[in-house]
């Protein structure tokens, strides 16, 4: 994604099951159809449609179908393409400012992704709840999801921070792409990160050793599922 950046490109549907991992360890990033170059005009409209605007029949997306197995109504864009789950969609689009994406609207869905990896399931979505997609929509557009350190209190304290960086709420406040990916390296590899206080360059040197967790060194080879 940061190469992608660095040419002026944005994905705008990082999730998982558009990232896939190879059999060398190798991150391959899938389905670039709603992806645009900045800085020329867009030929997408990815804003929500409200709840029930279109009937099933009007749905364009190659999609759709799959989606449609589901009772839960369909995430639809304003073009009649089937988002899915908008757990990893970013505020500004949620709320309908597109003209506002850019590099830190795929910040935020790598942050929910690492959020969804480390704290066992989706932003917005509590383990054994089914997920109503407009509910999450509606979820998204109000706020930042239960913070992961009370979800999932196991989690080394460097890859909490860094993941509340990449997917906080103010896009103003997300680390950029090149600062984020260095200090996830450095968090999985255990030699600790400057996101948190409590990282080993502060007082209180959490990780006071360059061995990894066992749940850091799990993030390294798990692969989505």
């Amino acid at each position: 994604m940061a190469y992608a950046h660095d040419k002026n490109v944005i994905h705008r549907d990082l999730k998982p099951a558009n990232v896939m991992v190879g059999k060398f360890g190798e991150v391959y990033v899938m389905d670039w159809g709603l992806a645009k170059i900045l800085g020329r005009e867009d030929g997408r409209d990815l804003r929500v449609q409200p709840e029930g605007s279109r009937t099933t029949t009007e749905l364009r997306s190659d999609r759709g179908d799959r989606a449609l197995e589901t009772p839960d109504s369909p995430i639809v864009t304003m073009d009649g393409d089937v988002v899915g789950t908008p757990a990893y969609m970013s505020p500004e689009q949620a709320q309908g400012r597109v003209g506002e994406m850019g590099p830190a609207s795929d910040v935020y869905a790598v942050g929910a992704m690492l959020f969804h990896l480390l704290g066992g399931h989706m932003p917005y979505v509590p383990p054994g709840v089914a997920a109503n997609n407009y509910a999450v929509w509606r979820s998204v557009q109000e706020g930042p999801p239960k913070a992961l350190h009370e979800v999932a209190p196991q989690v080394p304290a460097e890859l909490v921070a860094i993941c509340e960086k990449g997917g906080c709420a103010g896009r103003g406040d997300r680390r950029d792409r090149v600062r984020l990916q260095g200090r996830s390296g450095r968090a999985v590899s255990g030699r600790g990160c400057s996101s948190c206080s409590t990282g080993r360059s502060s007082p209180a040197g959490c990780w006071r050793t360059r061995r990894a967790s066992p749940r850091a060194r799990a993030c390294r080879t798990t692969p989505w599922t």
